[in-house]
């Protein structure tokens, strides 16, 4: 069902988002022969031969979650995840039924308005020249030849050796060449289809089409997406903070997402431990944080700022660069705040800790962060057909910095204090509260004589 092919990917993209994976170009590391890494790698290699993508992502992640530098590991997670839409969608019915009742018109139509969309908003203005998006169509479409759904639905008269044939001349055909404009690309993704109708008996353009439209779209970056029907959005959780109070002088607050409910959640749990209990040190715990809100998490770190910057987004259309700045005179501004965070710290929870550390509100212990720092719009394309469904594009529109300027896509936040170990980390966060409460007492007790 069309619904199985969304949950998938937001399921995989919350699986990927856990461990913390930037699509770099290729580098296979040199590793023992009989590391736990290598052979991974082989069992994901092995895995991806007989194309069971699912599995081979998985155990890709398995090996980004021992060796996160792994740039081979981070390029094959972004492939299988293509290929592993692409049958996806092969197997709903539903979206077959849905791309064929289009008509020709419609249909490139859409491919147009794609190919103009991405080059409007996306980030990265050389990812989506009409070249590179007609080449990751093509690719797209040619792995679909390989796909016995597709092959059985659109091409069923094609034999083993003519798929062959035709992949190979399609490749020396178009991928050589390079389209300078969308309406090149249109009339080069026209002849592809006018190709396939003549040597594999391809009925309509429809489906192929949309494989030059899912190419594009799935190869830009690990957060950007077609998306066939509105994606339908997770529940936040009604409980994202939890507070425990140490002792008379110290909490701690765990925050675990950022979403509508977290500043309201967080000004009761710091009215309680700052006003009625009077607590003297904080530990905020953003282990495993994955973001959320990042209206949400600026809020949330104002509790803690009167003003200064909190973050800036930087964008290639003017709507999409802003800033948010903090403005709250009844901000706790001389409370001592350790941070903890990890590798599954991701997105507004590091805006959050970016913002505390840069202004010298907190001290940061854990491992180093996710590094998500981006921001994802979703632009409408044109409703389409009789029973009209509305497609849109997920794509990344901004760039995210912290205070200082610092962008941390990709590289996320290294800690004042590095700590692999999880019960070291709180001790190590505690005891470091518990120095600055005492210094800070110290240095207001009464000079003596």
């Amino acid at each position: 069902m069309l619904g199985n092919y969304r949950s998938t990917f937001n399921t995989l993209l919350g699986v990927i988002c856990c461990i913390g994976i930037f699509v770099l170009p290729s580098n296979a590391q040199s590793l023992p022969v009989n590391s736990p890494v290598q052979e991974l790698r082989s069992l994901a290699l092995k895995q991806e031969s007989t194309a069971h993508w699912d599995k081979a992502l998985r155990t890709w992640l398995q090996v980004i979650a021992l060796d996160r530098n792994n740039l081979e590991a981070k390029e094959h997670v972004q492939v299988n995840l293509r290929y592993l839409l692409q049958t996806r969608r092969q197997e709903d019915p539903e979206y077959r039924k849905a791309i064929m009742k289009l008509t020709r018109a419609e249909v490139f139509g859409l491919y147009r308005e794609l190919l103009d969309k991405l080059a409007d908003y996306y980030i990265d203005a050389d990812k989506v020249t009409p070249g590179r998006l007609f080449d990751q169509g093509m690719n797209e479409f040619l792995h679909a030849l390989s796909n016995s759904k597709f092959v059985s639905q659109y091409t069923p008269s094609a034999t083993t050796v003519e798929l062959e044939r035709f992949r190979t001349q399609a490749r020396q055909a178009w991928l050589g060449r390079t389209p300078k404009t969308a309406d090149d690309a249109v009339g080069m993704l026209d002849e592809v289809c006018s190709a396939a109708r003549r040597f594999l008996g391809l009925k309509v353009a429809n489906a192929v089409v949309f494989e030059f439209i899912c190419g594009a779209s799935n190869s830009l970056d690990m957060f950007s997406a077609y998306e066939h029907h509105p994606v339908e959005e997770a529940k936040p959780l009604d409980l994202t903070v939890i507070a425990n109070q140490i002792d008379d002088e110290l909490a701690v607050i765990q925050i675990k997402e950022f979403n509508k409910h977290t500043p309201n959640q967080l000004r009761e749990a710091l009215d309680t431990l700052v006003g009625m209990q009077g607590i003297e040190g904080l530990v905020i715990d953003l282990r495993g944080n994955p973001g959320g809100s990042l209206q949400a998490a600026a809020k949330c770190a104002e509790r803690f700022l009167t003003t200064g910057l909190i973050v800036s987004t930087n964008g290639r259309v003017p709507d999409f660069n802003d800033s948010i700045t903090a403005n709250d005179p009844g901000a706790i501004i001389q409370l001592p705040i350790v941070i903890l965070v990890d590798g599954k710290t991701a997105s507004a929870a590091e805006v959050f800790a970016f913002a505390l550390r840069d202004h010298k509100r907190a001290h940061i212990v854990g491992t180093t962060t996710y590094g998500k720092g981006t921001v994802q719009g979703t632009i409408r394309l044109p409703a389409l057909g009789k029973n009209a469904f509305s497609p849109s594009i997920r794509m990344t529109i901004a760039r995210l910095a912290s205070p200082h300027g610092t962008s941390f896509h990709g590289t996320g936040l290294t800690p004042d204090v590095i700590e692999t170990n999880t019960q070291r980390q709180s001790e190590i966060a505690i005891q470091a509260v518990r120095e600055m409460v005492q210094s800070k007492s110290m240095n207001l007790m009464p000079m003596g004589p």
